[in-house]
């Protein structure tokens, strides 16, 4: 695998998770993008795996949520 493939291949992984993630705790897109400070069209970019977050970016949205970075990144985290 390339770096490059590397990185698409988690990008869609954290977007999954973040969908399942606001799908158990009804959190909207919106609420979670404001959350972040980012606009809901980049949040949704995010999610579905067209954007990767820098790691700071990645940390905080970890923090925000309340779970551990790994539970974004690992393809059983969701």
């Amino acid at each position: 695998m390339t770096a490059e493939s590397n990185s698409q291949t988690l990008a869609v992984t954290v977007g999954r998770n973040l969908r399942v993630w606001r799908a158990r705790n009804a959190v909207t897109q919106m609420d979670l993008a404001r959350r972040m400070r980012m606009s809901q069209g980049y949040f949704s970019r995010v999610e579905q795996g067209q954007k990767c977050l820098s790691l700071r970016t990645l940390e905080r949205l970890a923090t925000e949520i309340g779970v551990p970075v790994s539970e974004l990144t690992t393809s059983d985290g969701g």
